[in-house]
């Protein structure tokens, strides 16, 4: 799942000379619109808070506005429908642009989508253009102006970089497609990848980028890591509709993969095998675009294994199937045709699923131990300037370390300095900060850590206290 935004819908344009496709990024109005509304009906996914200042202003221009009619039948929608996370920006591009609001195909039981329902999602529109102009929103979306300006320039130098004609190639299919890519400002690390289908058959394909990145001035910022969200996104309206159109060979397979994974596919709100069936294919076929971008073979190989670490633990043969298919496209000219062979390779690994898991977990590092003290000590002497953390399997220190606040956040963080790997990188050595009678806390997360195989280090919190 995943985000974008705008005044105008964002078009694909073609270039004559060339035949490639130049895709501008916007912000928009009715993205803004959409995620405020639901930000305060108090859903997780639009109250993240990467973008302080902005979620700042949105808090005091619409907090006389939270008990209004629109904001409490979006918590009635999420709560008795579970109206959420891509449903909501489903229906933002499924609308026309503010004040008419009104939709741009007709509604149906599944459009947007299943989750809003015709009747719920007419009776929604219409609070929603009572709160459109009974809070003034134009005047706050114009009161930004300058900083989605800002927004789109940047994010417009990393979409330069983006190959929309691989999608054509490896998908095997003209696409009826207009590729948009739409910013969603105060989404935080939310995205999302939704497609509005017109009844002449053509469609407007969307990644919905969220905004995680904040400079030094408080604008947003977008580096080259945001690549790979875009790829993925645009994936899913090629990848979504060949799972449902193989629901059949995939449901069996599908849901014991699932059942194997299911607490940490619901932890990333992906709470069906058809869910993670969308997500399987997608992520693989991301990493398929970035092997055809001829990254080399350690970063293909840690995109593989962040995957399996996101519980995706088929990733590798899915990826390798992938392969078959771009040797034998004569055989199959679409990946449509490919399709029974992907649910073939489910039916295969799902007996497997199990011993993958633990294939899996005994590749990846462990803590092994502390040193000088216990994890949960609290007789820790302040005076002390160093922490070993060692490992059950050497990391390899060229590709660094990722080590977060604890749950006690910046004021009980212990360490100073950079930390050092050991000359056999079996051992992480920490230089601490300590005061008396203080608690303090850590993580060590599987972001950067990696083993000389690339398999991550499993998470690993750290907790203790100093002596008075």
């Amino acid at each position: 799942m995943k985000i974008l935004l705008t005044a105008l819908l964002v078009s694909l344009f073609w270039s004559t000379a060339n035949g490639t496709a130049a895709v501008v990024a916007k912000t928009d109005e009715r993205i803004e619109l959409l995620s405020i509304v639901f930000r305060l009906a108090g859903n997780d996914e639009y109250n993240m808070n990467q973008f302080k200042g902005y979620v700042d202003d949105i808090n005091q221009w619409f907090g006389p506005y939270k008990n209004h009619p629109v904001v409490a039948m979006a918590k009635r929608l999420h709560v008795t429908r579970g109206v959420s996370y891509d449903a909501v920006m489903s229906m933002a591009v499924h609308i026309s642009q503010p004040p008419e609001l009104q939709p741009l195909v007709p509604l149906t039981s599944e459009v947007p989508d299943h989750r809003w329902g015709k009747k719920g999602a007419r009776q929604f529109l219409k609070l929603l253009r009572n709160f459109y102009q009974e809070s003034n929103f134009a005047q706050f979306y114009t009161n930004h102006q300058a900083m989605y300006n800002i927004a789109e320039t940047r994010m417009n130098a990393v979409l330069q970089k983006v190959n929309f004609d691989w999608f054509e190639r490896f998908y095997g299919v003209k696409s009826a497609g207009r590729f948009n890519l739409l910013l969603g400002i105060g989404n935080g690390g939310g995205n999302y990848g939704p497609k509005v289908v017109y009844p002449d058959g053509t469609e407007d394909l969307y990644a919905i980028m969220g905004t995680w990145l904040i400079d030094q001035a408080g604008n947003p910022n977008y580096n080259g890591n945001v690549l790979g969200t875009i790829i993925h996104e645009f994936n899913h309206s090629f990848a979504n509709p060949l799972v449902n159109a193989n629901l059949p060979l995939l449901k069996q397979p599908g849901s014991a993969l699932f059942a194997a994974v299911k607490k940490q596919m619901t932890s990333m709100a992906y709470g069906t095998w058809k869910t993670v069936m969308y997500e399987s294919l997608v992520r693989a076929s991301t990493i398929q675009y970035f092997i055809d971008s001829k990254v080399d073979g350690s970063q293909s190989r840690k995109l593989v294994i962040n995957e399996m670490a996101n519980g995706f633990l088929w990733t590798e043969q899915l990826v390798a199937l992938l392969n078959t298919y771009k040797t034998e496209r004569e055989i199959f000219p679409s990946l449509a045709t490919f399709m029974p062979r992907i649910a073939a390779l489910y039916s295969d690994l799902a007996p497997k699923i199990d011993q993958m898991k633990r294939d899996y977990e005994s590749k990846c590092a462990h803590v092994e131990a502390i040193e000088p003290f216990d994890n949960g000590f609290s007789e820790v002497d302040s005076a002390l300037k160093e922490i070993r953390i060692k490992f059950d399997k050497p990391m390899n220190p060229k590709l660094g370390y990722s080590i977060n606040y604890g749950k006690g956040g910046a004021e009980h963080f212990a360490l100073s300095g950079n930390p050092k790997f050991s000359d056999d990188g079996q051992t992480l050595i920490l230089t601490v900060k300590l005061k008396p009678d203080w608690d303090y806390s850590f993580v060590l997360t599987s972001q950067s850590f990696r083993t000389m195989d690339m398999f991550p280090l499993v998470s690993y919190e750290v907790n203790f206290k100093t002596k008075k």
